[in-house]
């Protein structure tokens, strides 16, 4: 979507006409065949820019994803080691002074 939205910003601009006050003759706003053939060269070399960069953050947005997956596979691991520790603590507590403490 804001491929779609820089190309049409772009478009408009590039397109929109421009009138210098001696420029009021309709004909002479035209594109020639040449200037044509320029400015689609350009759009176009920009589109592929556009998707270059557009797959390049889908790629980072990958890698992101992966690594905040990878984070809270660690994360779970080491809580669950902690309620393991607590566990073993709370026990070793109970047998060295009694079972009257919990």
């Amino acid at each position: 979507m804001y491929v779609f939205k820089v190309t049409l910003c772009l478009a408009l601009i590039v397109f929109s006409p421009t009138v210098h006050g001696d420029e009021l003759d309709v004909t002479e706003s035209t594109l020639e065949g040449f200037e044509y053939q320029t400015l689609t060269a350009k759009l176009d070399y920009l589109q592929h820019k556009l998707t270059e960069m557009d797959f390049a953050i889908k790629e980072e947005r990958k890698a992101i994803d992966e690594k905040l997956e990878h984070q809270k596979n660690v994360s779970e691991w080491i809580l669950s080691i902690m309620n393991q520790q607590s566990q073993t603590l709370r026990h070793n507590l109970s047998e060295v002074t009694g079972p009257s403490v919990r």
